[in-house]
């Protein structure tokens, strides 16, 4: 199904078990540029790409590719790869 969890552009929060994560960023584009005025006066400027759960989707869904099974090991396409 495109939901992130299969895209390729999804990282999943590296706090937490990959295979399970409930989000991730989106590296489908380059970070949002975002600031913040700090005390001093200053603006502390940082990037940060997009935060989306792991069963959302949008129109930029690239399924993950095929990764190669090991040596002697056949490759099983999974329920979600049927559809």
């Amino acid at each position: 199904m495109a939901e992130c969890k299969n895209c390729r552009f999804w990282v999943p929060d590296t706090k937490q078990n990959p295979e399970w994560a409930s989000s991730g960023e989106c590296h489908r584009f380059p970070p949002l540029s975002s600031g913040s005025p700090l005390s001093s006066g200053s603006i502390h400027a940082f990037a940060t790409f997009p935060v989306t759960f792991r069963n959302a989707w949008c129109g930029e869904y690239q399924r993950k590719p095929e990764t190669i099974a090991p040596a002697g090991e056949k490759q099983q396409a999974s329920a979600e790869d049927v559809r």
